[in-house]
């Protein structure tokens, strides 16, 4: 059994084709809807953050929508699309197909050295048990690997890859030697498109007492070159796990989680330059931070009335310090927030999404901050179209 995260069959309870609204006076913060899917050949239920490029542009994934195949849910396989810098103008750079292709993108993107688009897949590939995939300045998506799933390799990659020194790393929600996810690495041969690249698996969750079930929030990388991330599940609670994946390979458990004081930390960490480590957990609802050997205290917790509820993304932290992120649910609306925690434990939340409201609900993925200090994010479900949308914080 998978961890007892926000799936999305969870997180789309309750479609609503609401109004067109695109800022919320009562809040200090104006919120601006950019794009409103549709699930048609745009694509529909972006899970994940976005991410930018040299230029500005603004690229995405987008879970449903595109083309429909027997084996892909929520009428679509997904997308890859792209907003433009500037105008925000909206291109579908793929659509996938599932079978030897992907199928239902559920995490951010990353942007290689080499500009291309770096991605993975939940289904699809070989054995339909997901991909990763790079789609090139011109367009052209190939896929890189197919998981094999089994006791030899993983299956269902929910999380985004990371690139360290040429390689790439990730994790698999499923599959490995205890069926419960794994880290891996991918190391390439040759150059451009006729690299060819070589999996092999790093680690297995679901021993005694380790972690189980990677999902959402990836790995992050530290100056030394050690990853960290979380698991939604094992440890002695099953309430999860903090992580770290040493640079000689070697994978050790931080933390293990209590649900009564913090659990279920889905959306992985961030580490700042003195090497602090930052997440959350999603039940009940936490901003922690942990020192590199994995002690652990309580930054925030949600629940207030107006506050937030259930985070599930990655924290963004700017210079000064502050962490941005978003909830699920909760806020004065009740569609979810998008929140600031400053240095001093300050939390304000920033915007509050009504339940379904054309400017969209349920941020389930997180914030990245463009060059002015405005915050872009999506929204899995609301918009004209009940879908999704891309919107705009600006502070």
């Amino acid at each position: 059994m998978k961890s007892p995260s926000m799936s999305p069959l969870f997180l789309a309870f309750a479609f609503g084709i609401g109004w067109l609204c695109p800022t919320n006076a009562t809040m200090a913060s104006t919120v601006t809807t950019l794009y409103t899917f549709t699930n048609g050949a745009d694509g529909g239920l972006p899970s994940a953050a976005l991410v930018a490029d040299r230029e500005g542009n603004l690229y995405g994934t987008a879970w449903g929508g595109g083309i429909s195949a027997p084996t892909c849910e929520f009428d679509g396989c997904g997308t890859v699309f792209k907003l433009a810098a500037g105008s925000y103008s909206f291109t579908v750079l793929h659509s996938f197909a599932s079978g030897l292709d992907g199928g239902k993108p559920w995490a951010p993107l990353i942007v290689g050295r080499d500009g291309a688009l770096y991605g993975t897949t939940e289904h699809g590939g070989t054995a339909d048990h997901g991909t990763i995939f790079a789609i090139n300045r011109a367009g052209h998506e190939t896929v890189i690997y197919s998981f094999q799933g089994g006791s030899s390799d993983g299956s269902e990659p929910e999380a985004p890859v990371i690139f360290k020194n040429g390689d790439l790393y990730g994790l698999t929600s499923d599959g490995g030697a205890y069926g419960e996810g794994t880290i891996f690495k991918l190391s390439p041969t040759g150059k451009g498109e006729s690299r060819t690249w070589t999996e092999s698996v790093l680690h297995s969750f679901g021993a005694p007492g380790d972690g189980a079930y990677p999902n959402y929030g990836g790995l992050t990388l530290d100056s030394a070159g050690n990853f960290y991330g979380t698991t939604g599940d094992g440890g002695r609670n099953h309430d999860g796990t903090l992580f770290k994946l040493a640079a000689d390979g070697s994978e050790t458990v931080l933390r293990v989680f209590h649900g009564t004081l913090r659990g279920i930390p889905l959306g992985g960490v961030i580490v700042d330059r003195s090497g602090a480590i930052y997440g959350t957990s999603f039940k009940p609802g936490t901003v922690f931070q942990a020192t590199p050997d994995g002690m652990l205290s309580t930054l925030h917790k949600f629940g207030a009335a107006g506050d937030g509820e259930f985070p599930e993304c990655r924290l963004l932290r700017d210079a000064g310090g502050t962490l941005f992120g978003t909830t699920v649910g909760g806020g004065s609306l009740g569609g979810g927030t998008v929140f600031e925690l400053h240095p001093d434990g300050r939390e304000r939340v920033m915007y509050s999404f009504p339940v379904d409201g054309g400017i969209g609900w349920q941020p389930i993925g997180g914030l990245i901050m463009g060059k002015s200090g405005e915050l872009y994010g999506t929204t899995f479900t609301g918009g004209a179209s009940a879908k999704g949308t891309v919107f705009v914080v600006t502070r």
